[in-house]
């Protein structure tokens, strides 16, 4: 089995810098190998952090790096598909940050190299391992509200600077590619289930696509109403009805509270409880979790990967969780632009 991962990081962007070049000097069980950014400041303020990286300007020559054992993407998201491919195709396995392309023409060729590889393939839907939406998983899994009926979400924050590529649509997606995606594999996730029809609305206020409105359907008949917005207030939200009861996930400030209806429990009041109201310990929480670096499954994503690598779990969520994702978001773009609904056949 192997002992030490050998890890080569593309793309020195912000989330690199704040969150991944962090994570990879602390890890037990890895060695930050190589770093490739195109940008002369960025590539030497990373090769600061990081002083036994090999530094390179081009990830394809970091790709020819004899000890690599494995990548973390973190292009901009119409650069990922050919750097994903060209790692597999160079013996690589892959961490790729989400969402796995812009399109899903893309996306299936990325699919494909990595069944040809045989490799690890990752998806970077890291808040799968936020301790708020684990405890949530757990308490639909339980049945603590009874069947489930409807969902609510709310992904939304206030970009305070932007990469010139999230600008734009082409390049970055807008909001519903870079939070939405977020929030469609969480539905899938905690709900166990695919998505089959979409509505959707996208409107543009400071940049393109900044803001979106949609209404999904599972394959398990729950309706789901969500707003993502990159122009709003800071707000992660998944609200969980059922035929007992409601589950109420705060990412922002770390709780979940699980709501019992009165008719449960002749002659009392609904019973709230907080369940993971003080996990992360911390004063002026909602300040703390804004911040990447300081989101805590960022490091249990990338442990995992890491993992996965050595051969000790499978890969989830792995790159097929990103293509399925992918084509929700597609469906819902479709949606906006013909104004009726869109089915999404059987993945």
């Amino acid at each position: 089995m192997m002992q030490n991962v050998s890890i080569g990081l593309i793309g020195c962007g912000r989330i690199a810098s704040l969150v991944y070049l962090n994570i990879l000097r602390r890890t037990p069980g890895l060695g930050l190998t190589a770093i490739a950014e195109p940008d002369d400041i960025r590539r030497k303020r990373a090769g600061e952090s990081a002083p036994r990286a090999s530094l390179y300007k081009d990830y394809r020559d970091l790709l020819r790096h004899p000890d690599l054992d494995a990548v973390i993407i973190c292009l901009p998201n119409d650069m990922h598909a050919e750097a994903a491919i060209s790692s597999f195709e160079a013996g690589k396995h892959v961490y790729l940050e989400k969402p796995i392309s812009i399109n899903t023409v893309e996306a299936g060729k990325i699919l494909d190299a990595w069944k040809s590889a045989g490799l690890v393939g990752m998806t970077g839907f890291n808040l799968r391992f936020n301790p708020v939406y684990l405890s949530l998983k757990k308490h639909i899994e339980a049945g603590t509200i009874g069947e489930i009926t409807c969902v609510r979400t709310v992904f939304s924050y206030w970009r305070r600077e932007f990469p010139e590529w999230r600008k734009h649509k082409v390049s970055g997606g807008g909001a519903l590619l870079d939070i939405g995606s977020h929030h469609v594999d969480l539905l899938r996730y905690i709900l166990d289930t695919d998505i089959s029809q979409v509505s959707a609305k996208i409107s543009s206020h400071n940049t393109e696509a900044d803001n979106a409105a949609c209404e999904f359907k599972t394959s398990g008949g729950v309706d789901v109403q969500s707003y993502f917005s990159i122009t709003s207030v800071d707000e992660d939200k998944i609200e969980v009805y059922g035929a007992r009861g409601k589950l109420s996930a705060d990412r922002f400030n770390s709780s979940l509270r699980v709501v019992i209806s009165e008719s449960q429990r002749p002659g009392l009041l609904p019973q709230i409880k907080s369940d993971i109201g003080s996990l992360l310990k911390s004063r002026n929480l909602k300040d703390r979790i804004l911040f990447p670096g300081k989101e805590p499954s960022f490091e249990w994503a990338l442990r995992h990967f890491i993992s996965a690598v050595k051969g000790e779990v499978a890969a989830r969520p792995d790159l097929l969780d990103g293509y399925k994702c992918l084509k929700v978001l597609a469906a819902a773009e479709e949606s906006a632009r013909t104004g009726s609904a869109v089915f999404i056949r059987e993945q």
